[in-house]
């Protein structure tokens, strides 16, 4: 069995009800599905953390009943825009001031959905930095930033599944 390597990039298409999903002797698709196609690692992530990431993304894609479609799949790729340029305050921002004193400092890898409208919604943590407070604020962090434009599929503007590492 081949390890799933999630590109950071995952895109939900709004609006478009998942039917079944796809299995291997069924025609190439044009559109969303609950799968992950060819496994990718363009981040270079720790397989930890991309096994998280997939599970996170086949867990919201079944949850909200809703077809994602993997930006890096090689029959989408070229389709997809990804989200415009972020808009708020920088992680720094949400570092908490007593992790600070105590010097406290690591890497969290989370996931998030960019919405069609540029916010973000369904943050969930995939790797902690080992202290719970750095967790909490990279989740706020996140929770506060959003993007000047939405992802696109062709002309059509997508929810966008994607994951972030915040360091503090």
């Amino acid at each position: 069995m081949k390890p799933f390597y999630v590109v950071a990039a995952l895109a939900v298409l709004a609006g478009t009800h998942l039917n079944r999903a796809i299995t291997d002797d069924a025609p190439a698709a044009s559109g969303p599905s609950c799968e992950i196609p060819e496994p990718r690692n363009s981040m270079h992530l720790r397989p930890e953390v991309v096994a998280a990431s997939a599970a996170r993304f086949m867990n919201l894609c079944m949850e909200t009943n809703v077809a994602l479609v993997y930006a890096g799949d090689s029959r989408l790729v070229h389709n997809i825009t990804i989200p415009g340029k972020l808009i708020g305050r920088g992680p720094d921002d949400f570092y908490p001031p007593a992790a600070k004193e105590l010097g406290q400092h690591g890497t969290v890898s989370l996931s998030y959905v960019v919405e069609i409208d540029g916010r973000t919604s369904l943050s969930a943590i995939l790797k902690s930095s080992g202290f719970h407070a750095l967790d909490d604020a990279a989740l706020k962090f996140v929770r506060n930033i959003s993007y000047k434009s939405p992802a696109y599929l062709d002309s059509t503007p997508v929810r966008f599944y994607t994951i972030m590492r915040v360091e503090f």
